[in-house]
């Protein structure tokens, strides 16, 4: 079995702005496994948030042991130490092999039953107030908005988006608020929005915080940096009213969907989430599409120069273009 892996530049449509860092580029890798007159892809979207980067997934795909198959790989990648969103790639890339080698589809593959097609939201990252209507005007096909935040802007912000679009809000702040003073003064001001959930409000250490807030917001709070590739999920369920699982955090299909099914066991709700990743990687969540309740898919259409064309969106809806 060959693999070969290659480093592409995704330019982004617009300042990708969050609450802890900023970025008009991302430069993820793609790794394809060769074998039987076959291929698997799968992508790598490294993230410095949980101490990942390009050059750290390059030196461990470097190192990584050679193996003939796509099962072998798949056993060697799970006792191995590589960081996550590179354990993603491997796995992905080696059940879409072993599928395509076998015939079937990696829903089949994975027990799973297929969901063609997920309402998505879509991200407004922070901005200058004088752009948000130009751009909320571009997305209001979509029937959610996902509104990035922190904990200066929150407000005005959040409002300024709503003035502009009738679609349900999503909050993502990732980890932005440092009390639960301000946290409370920002509910208080948008609890007359149409908001679905917030993700993250504190970081993911700040536990106390979270148990104090539970059940006390008119919406939905959701843990994302508070959950990555393993989970207390008794504890989340203390905390959370809903997850954000992705597979680059949680290292692939297999560990993915196994988390989904324990945050369901103990009552909590689902949100496949993304990095931001070409059609490969949104693809390849899509599949464990009928384990979700929320959708947050937009990885790609929010890049330019998507290197593949493995996801179809029209009126927010995103379907699988198969190969």
């Amino acid at each position: 079995m060959k693999i070969s892996f290659e480093p592409k530049k995704l330019d982004l449509k617009v300042n990708w702005k969050i609450s802890r860092n900023e970025a008009l580029f991302k430069e993820n890798v793609f790794i394809k496994l060769t074998h039987g007159g076959q291929f698997g892809l799968g992508e790598v979207a490294p993230n410095i948030r949980y101490n990942e980067t390009l050059d750290l997934v390059l030196k461990q795909l470097k190192e990584f042991p050679t193996v003939d198959e796509p099962e072998a790989l798949l056993e060697e990648v799970s006792h191995s130490k590589v960081c996550h969103s590179l354990k993603n790639g491997l796995v992905c890339a080696a059940i879409d092999l072993i599928c395509k080698l076998k015939g079937i589809g990696v829903e089949e593959f994975l027990n799973l039953t297929s969901l063609r097609v997920a309402a998505t939201s879509i991200s407004v990252p922070i901005m200058d107030q004088s752009l948000v209507e130009s751009y909320v005007s571009d997305i209001n096909r979509f029937k959610f908005i996902k509104i990035k935040v922190n904990e200066l802007n929150c407000v005005d912000f959040t409002k300024q988006v709503a003035k502009f679009s009738s679609s349900p809000i999503r909050i993502d702040a990732n980890e932005a608020f440092t009390s639960l003073d301000s946290f409370q003064k920002f509910v208080d001001q948008v609890s007359s929005l149409n908001i679905q959930f917030i993700e993250q409000p504190f970081k993911a250490s700040d536990v106390e915080l979270y148990r104090k807030i539970k059940g006390q917001t008119p919406f939905e709070i959701m843990a994302d940096e508070s959950i990555e590739d393993h989970a207390d999920f008794q504890t989340l369920s203390e905390l959370f009213d809903s997850v954000n699982v992705k597979l680059m955090k949680a290292g692939g299909y297999l560990q993915a969907k196994r988390l989904t099914e324990g945050a369901k066991s103990k009552g909590l709700k689902v949100m496949l989430g993304c990095m931001i990743e070409s059609s490969v990687g949104i693809r390849n969540a899509l599949r464990l599409g009928s384990l979700a309740d929320y959708f947050d898919l937009d990885g790609s259409l929010l890049i330019k120069n998507d290197p593949y064309n493995k996801i179809h969106e029209s009126n927010g809806l995103v379907s699988l273009i198969e190969d």
